[in-house]
């Protein structure tokens, strides 16, 4: 997110550790973001330092770097790797991959999202969430947020330190400026976590369909759509229709009120996004059938496509030539 002036302990060329901060990158609710280059080699990362309203207490303290140890372990494409974290002084870090600017809380306010970029970090978050629960027990639980959710250069969907030590009570002063509003975790936390109950992969994927919701809005006031959503009004009502019904039904499943009625886990949610991929194509192709489903291949398997055995092999006929217009006498 945009910096906001003025704020955070660390100055532009100041040296910190076995790093020099080349500028601030911005905050949020937990950490204080620089953009960093360590003093001998190269590489582009950056350092997040806890806010003190968190590092003032010892449990959280311990809970920070417990964390941000089972982070340096995650090996996902769609994960910003986590190198170290470490303690300089006072503060309390970590240091990862720079993951850029453009997080998807921002390009609500400065560029706008498209239908394709929502389905592309949905089936990342899935896909991560899939390697993350895949352990037992499973390494941690999270709530993705818009401001996790990166877009590199060339569009990759990248998502940053899973909810490491996201807390629905810290409150960040706001400046005035909407682009550099804190989204605070409890905007997209599931029901049952703001009563204290533990996270499950239905709590996750109910963050998960309240930030599609807010890539295919366009706009920031989740909180508010939360609150109707959680008043029993319908989503049609309270999304406009902007696409297939089947992304509709999508977030029907992963928003809904009762964590019995969501989709049981993540690999159902992302086939049921895969599923809203191929209504869009057999709807461009004309087609009942594709033909991957013809040949028996569930995109979800994993498997490679093949043809059947005994399947005839396809024919094309060329397009018939147009006839040559007569020559003017």
């Amino acid at each position: 997110m945009p910096p906001r002036a003025g704020e955070g302990p660390l100055r532009a060329g100041q040296k910190f550790g076995s790093y020099r901060v080349q500028a601030p990158l911005g905050q949020g609710p937990c950490f204080f973001v620089y953009e960093v280059s360590p003093l001998q080699g190269k590489g582009n990362f950056v350092i997040k330092i806890l806010r003190p309203e968190f590092a003032q207490h010892a449990a959280w303290v311990e809970q920070f770097h417990l964390a941000a140890d089972t982070l340096t372990y995650v090996d996902h494409p769609a994960a910003v790797r986590v190198h170290e974290h470490d303690t300089v002084g006072e503060h309390h870090y970590l240091l990862a991959d720079n993951a850029g600017t453009r997080s998807i809380a921002w390009m609500m306010f400065n560029e706008g999202i498209g239908r394709d970029t929502v389905q592309d970090a949905c089936r990342a978050a899935t896909d991560l969430m899939l390697y993350c629960h895949q352990f037992s027990p499973p390494l941690f639980t999270y709530a993705i947020r818009p401001t996790d959710v990166f877009l590199s250069d060339d569009d990759k969907v990248l998502i940053a330190d899973m909810s490491l030590l996201k807390s629905p009570h810290i409150e960040v002063p706001e400046d005035g400026d909407p682009a550099t509003v804190p989204v605070t975790a409890m905007e997209c936390m599931a029901p049952e976590l703001i009563r204290d109950e533990p996270p499950t992969i239905q709590s996750d994927l109910f963050s998960l369909g309240l930030l599609m919701l807010r890539m295919m809005r366009g706009n920031a006031p989740a909180k508010q759509a939360a609150e109707r959503l959680h008043g029993g009004e319908p989503i049609q009502e309270v999304m406009p229709q902007k696409g297939r019904a089947s992304l509709l039904e999508c977030l029907n499943g992963s928003l809904a009120y009762d964590p019995s009625d969501r989709f049981i886990d993540a690999l159902d949610f992302r086939a049921a996004l895969e599923e809203s991929q191929r209504d869009i194509v057999r709807a461009q192709l004309g087609l009942g059938e594709l033909p991957w489903e013809a040949a028996g291949w569930d995109p979800t398997a994993g498997a490679v496509l093949r043809p059947p055995a005994d399947a005839a092999p396809t024919v094309v006929e060329p397009e018939p030539e147009p006839e040559p217009e007569p020559e003017p006498e």
